[in-house]
C-alpha cells in the first residue's frame, strides 16, 4: 500500500458507520471547544493557559509567531501545556505561495518546513497553510492542486495534516466551493480544509455550499462571529466577535460538520485589542460561555 493509499484508507475507517449495536460512545462526532492564542496575543504565556483552562478550555490552537518571539523550545512550551491540562490541537499560520513562480514558491518551503518540525515537536495532527496570490490566470489552479500534493506529501512526513484556510479578500482562494474543488484535484488525503466562519460569511460562500461537503474534507474550524452593526463589506478581523455575540448564522456551520462527522476544535480566534490586552481571564471565560452552546 502506498502513502496515498493509506491516508485514504485511514480516512475511510474514520467515517465508515459501525453497526448500531456496534457504536461505542466516543464514536458520535465531537465538537472541541478551542482557545486560538491569537486571541489573548498580548497575554503572558502562562496567564493565558491558567486561564484558558479556568474558563473551562482542554484545547488550544497554537500560534507560532508567539511563541518564537518568547524564544521557548518546544520542549518548554509542551512540558507548560501538559502542566496546565491543555491539549494543543492545531497551530497557524504559513503561506505556501501556491500559485508564484517557481523560484518563490521554493525558496518558502524551509520555512514550512521549520513549522512542520515545531508541529512534529508538539505533536499537533494539524497545521494551517494560506496562499496568496499575485495577478490570477486561468491554469493557476491547476498549478495550485499541483503544489497543494507537494505540500501535503511534505507534511504527512511530519505526521502533521494542512489545512488550507481560504481569505475572504483572495482573488485565488476566497471561497469554500474553490477551496474545495483545489483540495479534490490535488488528489492527497492529507489535504483539508480550514473552514473560518469569518472568511465564510464575509466572502462569496453561501450556506448552501456546505451541502457539499463530505467526511474528511474540513481539517479544521476557526470559529467565530461578527457584529450586525458594520456593514459586511467593512468588516475587518478586528470586528471579530466571539461566536453568537454578532450576526452570523453559525447553526448550519455546526450541522454541516456533524453531518460529515466533524471530529475536532472549534477554535476561536478573535483579532481586536479588547481581546489581545484584555484580562485574560475574562476574556477566556467570554469565550468559553459563547462557544458552548453551540457543542450540542
Amino acid at each position: 500500500m502506498d502513502r496515498r493509499e493509506w491516508f485514504l484508507a485511514t480516512l475511510l475507517s474514520a467515517t465508515t458507520k459501525l453497526p448500531a449495536s456496534a457504536q461505542p460512545e466516543e464514536a458520535e462526532p465531537v465538537l472541541l471547544p478551542c482557545m486560538n492564542q491569537q486571541t489573548t496575543l498580548d497575554a503572558p504565556l502562562q496567564a493565558e493557559f491558567e486561564a484558558y483552562v479556568a474558563a473551562g478550555f482542554r484545547h488550544v490552537e497554537l500560534w507560532f509567531p508567539k511563541l518564537k518571539k518568547l524564544d521557548l523550545t518546544p520542549a518548554v512550551v509542551a512540558g507548560r501545556l501538559r502542566d496546565a491540562g491543555l491539549t494543543p490541537v492545531c497551530a497557524c499560520s504559513c503561506d505556501v505561495r501556491l500559485t508564484r513562480p517557481q523560484e518563490e514558491f521554493d525558496q518558502h518551503l524551509p520555512e514550512l518546513k521549520a513549522n512542520l518540525e515545531w508541529a512534529q515537536a508538539f505533536g499537533l495532527p494539524r497545521f494551517v497553510i494560506t496562499s496568496s496570490s499575485g495577478a490570477i490566470h486561468p491554469d493557476d489552479y491547476k498549478l495550485a492542486a499541483e503544489r497543494l500534493a507537494r505540500v501535503a506529501e511534505l507534511a504527512s512526513l511530519y505526521k502533521v495534516r494542512v489545512a488550507l484556510e481560504f481569505i475572504a479578500s483572495s482573488k485565488l482562494f476566497g471561497c469554500l466551493p474553490t477551496t474545495l474543488s483545489v483540495i479534490r484535484a490535488s488528489g492527497h488525503a492529507n489535504a483539508g480544509v480550514c473552514l473560518d466562519t469569518f472568511h465564510f460569511f464575509v466572502g462569496s460562500s453561501k450556506t448552501e455550499d456546505l451541502g457539499e461537503l463530505m467526511p474528511g474534507e474540513i481539517a479544521h474550524v476557526h470559529f467565530h462571529d461578527a457584529p450586525r452593526r458594520v456593514p459586511r463589506e467593512r468588516l475587518t478581523d478586528a470586528d471579530r466577535l466571539p461566536p453568537g455575540e454578532g450576526s452570523f448564522p453559525l447553526n448550519p456551520i455546526t450541522a454541516a460538520l456533524r453531518r460529515i462527522g466533524y471530529r475536532g476544535a472549534l477554535s476561536i480566534e478573535l483579532f481586536g485589542a479588547e481581546f489581545h490586552q484584555g484580562d485574560p481571564g475574562t476574556v477566556a471565560e467570554r469565550c468559553y460561555r459563547a462557544v458552548r452552546k453551540y457543542l450540542s
